[in-house]
């Protein structure tokens, strides 16, 4: 025991795992023990997980947001192609002037990276999901640059964002390789 009369952190969580504990009487007296020992079986200690451990989800999303930094400037630059265009059918006056819900899917591809982005206009502006693949695999090595906002890979292993405005240019940045997806014409 600390100071010699109270419990400390590792006595308090020992006793709430066994079940047993001796300093009771100390407990009833000393309302600083009972506020840490209600803080330790709320928190879960000595039980399992602390309840405010990370989710798997949180931890892959902080270890994105590094990648950020780290894609500042990849050692080599390319230019991706668009080999699909959901626009290309349509008059130029018909997409200019779309009706709220309408949606553009476009497919870029580089070598074996292959991006397919939808954009979808809302009441609000528009929602934008896209999603890179190396081959027939889902890679979440990019981070993705739309204008000056850069996006890491969320749930779905998808970019997700919102924006009044499509966007007109986009990179993939990693730490060895950016892709500069080209222009866009909305």
């Amino acid at each position: 025991m600390r100071n010699s009369t109270h419990p400390d952190k590792i006595q308090l969580i020992q006793a709430l795992r066994t079940g047993r504990i001796p300093f009771q009487d100390h407990l009833k007296a000393c309302e600083n023990c009972r506020t840490l020992v209600g803080i330790l079986k709320w928190s879960g200690a000595g039980v399992g997980p602390l309840a405010w451990e990370p989710s798997e989800a949180a931890v892959r999303r902080s270890k994105a947001i590094a990648r950020i930094d780290q894609s500042r400037k990849p050692l080599k630059t390319l230019t991706g192609a668009i080999i699909f265009d959901s626009w290309k059918s349509q008059p130029a006056l018909a997409v200019r002037q779309a009706p709220f819900g309408i949606e553009r899917r476009i497919r870029f591809k580089l070598q074996q990276y292959t991006m397919e982005f939808v954009g979808i206009r809302q009441m609000t502006g528009w929602e934008f999901v896209a999603r890179v693949y190396d081959g027939d695999a889902v890679t979440r090595q990019f981070v993705l640059q739309t204008g000056t906002r850069k996006l890491v890979v969320g749930s779905g292993d998808c970019f997700h964002w919102h924006s009044q405005q499509p966007p007109r240019r986009m990179r993939l940045l990693s730490k060895l390789l950016g892709i500069d997806l080209g222009s866009l014409q909305w």
